[in-house]
Order: structure tokens, then sequence, then C-alpha cells
């Protein structure tokens, strides 16, 4: 809706300094979700959105896909760490039919990835409070 798209451009004059060609290309894709000041999350609501996250990815970015599972793709622009990987694995299984299951997590700009299990989805208040 307009009002979503408004607040998804608000967060982004708000948390962004310099704003990029890709972050107008994301404000129509996918779920929006502000982890903390620096960090966004933007889960994927079909195959189409998951590829343009794939091929929006840019240095800078992680990208999270999952491993042999029907499951959304995510990106996260912004800096990481193991407990914001395990939050978004489980963020994306909240997505899926599935109550667990693994991704892959690829540093766009190394190219490194590596595999993160998930056994478990994440609370919905919890992702729900971090909703663009």
């Amino acid at each position: 809706t307009d009002e979503n798209f408004a607040k998804k451009i608000k967060d982004l004059f708000v948390h962004k300094e310099e704003i990029t060609l890709k972050d107008i290309h994301l404000l129509n894709v996918g779920r929006h979700f502000r982890l903390d000041k620096d960090t966004k999350l933007i889960i994927g609501r079909n195959e189409h959105e998951n590829k343009r996250l794939e091929y929006t990815a840019q240095p800078g970015d992680y990208l999270f896909i999952p491993d042999n599972f029907p499951a959304p793709a995510g990106i996260l622009c912004g800096e990481t760490s193991d407990d914001k990987e395990a939050f978004i694995c489980k963020a994306l299984l909240k997505y899926s039919k599935h109550d667990s299951g693994a991704f892959f997590v690829k540093d766009i700009k190394t190219d490194n990835a590596k595999r993160i299990e998930a056994a478990e989805r994440v609370d919905d208040r919890a992702l729900e409070a971090m909703r663009i």
C-alpha cells in the first residue's frame, strides 16, 4: 500500500546518508525489517522477488539462500554478526512451511559463503516489532 511504501521511504532517508540506485530498486521488493540503525533485512515474498534480491545484492550485502528447500531468500544490508545471521535464518523460516532448515549466507563482497542451521522459527512479535 501507499502507507507501507511511505514508511519504507522515510526509513531510507532517516538511516542512509547516501542513497543509491540499489536502495531505490529495493523499496518495492519484499518485506522490510530494521534490525538496528545500521542494518536492514529484506525478505522475498515469492520466487521472482527472491531472484531480484540475488540480482540486486552488492558488495557490503549478505545474501541468505535456502539450502535445498522452499523458503524465501533474504538480503542483509549492513554489518552482520553470528547473532544477526541466526535471527535472520529463523525469520526466513517463519515465511516457509518448514520448522527447521539450513541457509547459505553469502558475503557479496568476498563471495565467501557459510551454511547455517536454523532449528526453529523466530518469535512473531520480535519480528513484527522490526517491520518497516
